[in-house]
């Protein structure tokens, strides 16, 4: 059995199938390939100091990208969207807190789509 993520508005996710797990790195890339989900998860357990969003080829225009930043049980972990990531503002900082930044991509930026929600 897969498990199960829990985004913003009561969203149930399985694992594996509509989520790209990006593992920890103090300096994370978000790869999206042609074909695979448009949300990302990633567990904060340490700063991340910079970050890159892997621009790939056929990245269609208009399409929404969701990121899912959760902070471990210690929190406080600082997080550095990447550059193309305009009106982004900072994850919640608490142990355990979840962050969740919907944005657009205009083509050659991410475009953030409303608030966070941060809970």
């Amino acid at each position: 059995m897969a498990a199960l993520v829990f985004g913003a508005e009561d969203e149930c996710i399985e694992e594996g199938s509509d989520v790209i797990i990006t593992p920890f790195s103090a300096t994370p890339t978000f790869s999206w390939r042609h074909g695979e989900a448009f949300l990302f998860l990633f567990l904060l357990t340490g700063d991340v100091t910079s970050s890159d969003f892997d621009r790939a080829a056929g990245s269609p225009r208009g399409a929404h990208f969701k990121f899912i930043i959760i902070q471990d049980g210690v929190g406080g972990h600082a997080f550095a969207w990447p550059s193309i990531c305009k009106g982004a503002l900072p994850v919640g900082g608490a142990p355990n807190q979840t962050t969740v930044q919907s944005f657009m991509w205009d083509g050659s930026n991410l475009l953030a789509a409303g608030m966070p929600a941060v809970f």
